[in-house]
């Protein structure tokens, strides 16, 4: 297997790839997988925390032996079985990780990579509600998020609702201290949106594209409604982003 520069990059860092294999595939919905996995050295000896990122090494389409690695959140952690679930979201056109999510089979094994990965920190002062933003890629992040910030403080989910079959993936809103609204995805309806929204007390988290997150983080902290300490900012994707980050794989 050659990894080319990154490879370098990646065996000065002494990052050790993880042997990940699939034991159960769940269509959640139309435009969602749930792909469950065993690794239990990942679990054994990182024990993450839900919502962390683990970054997969997935064949890009039409060319096997070039890879490139994926971000997903770790979600349904069994420390005790060393399993757990990532949810991979379906998009066309095709990329590496809807090729993948769609022809994976029980039984197949993947490598993986655990690194630069942070679990979220309750902030100090504890805030009054939770604004947590995000769109559908970001939803398996907020349903592993939202239940347990809602075990002490009131949280707010803004969706952005990219296309309907958005709304037909699951959400984790049984709770009556999780509210859910959807919204346009745009910079000029997120910024109408925080708006008229009152931010005293209020801790937001943006999980969502890349310049959307950012511009509502630059709109928030240059009108002086939150302070750079308190505010949680995690960019899922980039629009038209093409990661540069390969290897190639020997056959």
């Amino acid at each position: 297997m050659s990894r080319g520069i990154t490879g370098a990059i990646v065996k000065a860092l002494r990052i050790k790839d993880l042997t990940c294999t699939v034991t159960d595939i769940d269509v959640e919905a139309p435009a969602l997988r749930a792909i469950r996995v065993s690794c239990p050295e990942l679990i054994d000896r990182h024990r993450p925390m839900a919502g962390e990122f683990l970054h997969c090494w997935l064949p890009m389409p039409g060319h096997p032996r070039r890879q490139v690695l994926r971000p997903y959140s770790i979600t349904d952690i069994d420390y005790t079985a060393g399993e757990f679930t990532i949810r991979v979201l379906l998009h066309l056109p095709e990329g590496p990780g809807t090729a993948w999510a769609t022809t994976v089979a029980a039984g197949d094994t993947f490598a993986a990579v655990y690194h630069g990965s942070r679990p979220f920190i309750i902030p100090t002062p504890l805030p009054e509600e939770y604004v947590l933003v995000a769109d559908a890629s970001g939803i398996p992040y907020v349903n592993a998020l939202a239940p347990f910030l809602a075990e002490t403080t009131p949280v707010k989910v803004w969706l952005l609702d990219f296309q309907p079959s958005d709304h037909a993936i699951p959400l984790a809103d049984d709770d009556d201290r999780i509210t859910v609204e959807w919204v346009g995805p745009t910079r000029e309806a997120l910024r109408t949106k925080a708006q008229a929204a009152d931010w005293a007390g209020r801790y937001p988290v943006i999980v969502s594209e890349s310049k959307l997150t950012r511009a509502l983080r630059r709109y928030l902290l240059h009108n002086g409604l939150v302070s750079k300490e308190y505010i949680y900012v995690r960019p899922f994707w980039a629009v038209g982003h093409t990661p540069p980050v390969r290897r190639l794989v020997t056959v």
